[in-house]
């Protein structure tokens, strides 16, 4: 989780009284680390990087070191993540739901089996599920997949994700909402004319649009959608994501804040 995302979530949890604490995974081990005594009584929320919200799907002994200590604190470590059904963040499940998606026209590929395929115009590439085993983009005509994805970053998993594959979009601006149960809470702008560009001020009509995406589909009970203002005026489903590994961007947090913490006391 980059420095500045955690001091959001930091300052936002003191201007509302909470605690937090913080725990370690050790990146050649895997090993959860640093978990306080009360995370086994009490209900916790993570805030956490991709590698951490994976790790809550495959929890063993291994990971918090012994056995006892994984009967002490594997059940609050899976419950501090919104993250019951994995499959219901993936675009290949939700493509097919009849939401206004950005990319819903797009192909689903097998990586593994296409790294050296070529197109003979732009497309989009991205994988469809919210663990990215690496980051997406905009492949130049006649670049191999592979070389594409070799220019950026990726996780060791990287090949065995499903690609969605897509006609470049004409996108003026993106913008990221924290939904909790269908309720729109908070948000943030985090892209302007195809540059991170991020500002708390939403325009009216993404938040109304928001609003009422946010009653037709809930891949869990706290969620982060995604929506892009192409430059034609439509509003359209960029992708949905688990609120734990989520990036903040300028999103006020307090409200959300208080959100999480009846939703935990409920």
């Amino acid at each position: 989780m980059q420095n500045h995302q955690l001091m959001n979530y930091m300052d936002a949890l003191k201007n509302i009284g909470a605690e937090y604490h913080f725990y370690s995974i050790y990146s050649n081990t895997n090993l959860i680390d640093n978990l306080p005594d009360s995370f086994m009584n009490n209900d916790y929320i993570a805030f956490a990087t991709i590698k951490a919200l994976k790790l809550s799907k495959e929890l063993t002994p291994e990971h918090f070191g012994s056995e006892e200590l994984y009967r002490k604190y594997a059940s609050t470590y899976r419950t501090a993540f919104f993250y019951e059904d994995a499959d219901k963040f993936d675009q290949k499940y939700y493509k097919n739901l009849g939401l206004p998606l950005l990319n819903g026209s797009g192909d689903v590929i097998n990586l593994a089996d296409n790294l050296d395929r070529t197109f003979d115009r732009e497309v989009f590439i991205k994988p469809t599920s919210d663990l990215k085993g690496y980051i997406g983009g905009i492949i130049p005509v006649g670049t191999t997949i592979y070389d594409f994805l070799m220019k950026g970053s990726y996780m060791p998993h990287w090949k065995s994700e499903p690609t969605l594959v897509a006609d470049v979009k004409d996108i003026h601006s993106e913008y990221r909402f924290f939904v909790v149960g269908d309720r729109v809470i908070t948000g943030s702008r985090y892209m302007l004319n195809k540059e991170v560009n991020a500002s708390p001020i939403i325009p009216a009509e993404l938040q109304e649009k928001a609003i009422e995406l946010a009653k037709v589909y809930q891949p869990d009970r706290v969620f982060t959608m995604d929506l892009a203002l192409l430059s034609n005026g439509a509003i359209e489903i960029v992708e949905y994501n688990c609120f734990n590994g989520s990036g903040t961007y300028l999103a006020p947090l307090e409200e959300l804040m208080k959100e999480l913490m009846y939703l935990k006391m409920t």
